[in-house]
């Protein structure tokens, strides 16, 4: 019996063990995401704002979309104190408002992920003149303004309805407090449906652009001007195509993840429910890394803005 009992408590000591190594790696690798999130989104966001001839509906939209990604890099902070203290040390109050931002967070920016998939089509597949009518910059702003109207009205309203959140132990997030009540289950339920819905029209769109980006590909032209700025429109369209296939993948496993082990009775194991939680961080750093590095206009914007700063440097 002894001898069991060793074995029990070394087997037991062994998983804590495991259990604080892999809380180390979550730890760490939220911290740098949450890092690199904020100074990619921050990059993004001044560029445009710096820049006139950035400041086109295109990267109206994407400059919204790193706003609502920065709002959500800015919750992770408290995420990884939950890790390092094994439970939520702060006040309720503080979880609340945690969910509250992740939850619109992550609506808004599959909103935000849908129109663009809409300006892209347009831009490649429409005329000019319907391009510059729908996404004038007038409309483009007031597009994005209602983004957030309508994703703050819709966490909002569910909230009135009795909708609750708090800290979930595992996966250690403030979120929808899963099956505790109806109105949770039924949030869960609208809120996936909306995006499965927004997602499923992006897709149309994108697949629309391609077909008609294949059809264009056969017609020849000889104006070198006109077939140059149509292989930017496509470059970039490519571009804007992998951020939203790789939000929606990352979205898709984590809230499959998460979800199974909220609203069933599935026992997930927690190293799933981690890897849960990091794919779902991954989302902040998607979108200014990738498009800065893609867009040739960002990247020429974001050396000149370095070369002032070195140069201001050195004359003062």
């Amino acid at each position: 019996m002894e001898k069991d009992t060793g074995t029990n408590q070394s087997t037991s000591t062994s998983t804590n063990i495991d259990g604080r190594v892999l809380d180390g790696v979550e730890a760490v690798y939220m911290s740098v995401v949450s890092l690199l999130g904020f100074v990619g989104n921050i990059l993004i966001l001044t560029l445009i704002l710096r820049n006139k001839t950035l400041r086109n509906s295109s990267n109206i939209l994407v400059a919204n979309l790193s706003l609502v990604e920065l709002l959500v890099t800015c919750t992770e902070p408290f995420h990884v104190v939950a890790i390092a203290a094994n439970g939520w040390p702060l006040p309720t109050a503080v979880c609340e408002v945690v969910a509250f931002l992740s939850i619109t967070g992550i609506m808004c920016s599959i909103v935000n992920l849908t129109i663009i998939a809409v300006n892209r089509y347009v831009l490649v597949a429409r005329s000019s003149d319907d391009y510059h009518r729908l996404f004038s910059d007038r409309n483009t702003g007031r597009v994005a303004g209602l983004t957030w109207v309508y994703t703050v009205s819709f966490v909002g309203v569910s909230q009135a309805a009795g909708m609750t959140t708090g800290f979930y132990e595992l996966p250690r997030k403030c979120i929808v407090l899963g099956n505790s009540s109806t109105a949770n289950v039924n949030f869960v339920k609208v809120w996936v449906g909306q995006i499965a819905v927004l997602s499923a029209l992006s897709a149309v769109f994108y697949a629309k652009t391609y077909l008609y980006v294949r059809r264009r590909r056969q017609e020849q032209t000889c104006d070198v001007i006109i077939k140059r700025q149509r292989e930017r429109e496509e470059k970039l369209t490519k571009t804007l195509f992998v951020i939203f296939v790789l939000f929606f993948l990352t979205w898709l496993l984590s809230t499959l993840i998460v979800g199974l082990h909220m609203v069933s009775s599935v026992s997930v194991p927690s190293e799933i429910l981690r890897l849960g939680s990091m794919l779902y961080s991954t989302n902040v750093v998607i979108n200014p890394f990738l498009y800065g590095w893609k867009n040739q206009n960002l990247r020429s914007a974001a050396r000149n803005m370095m070369r002032k700063n070195a140069v201001g440097s050195v004359d003062t």
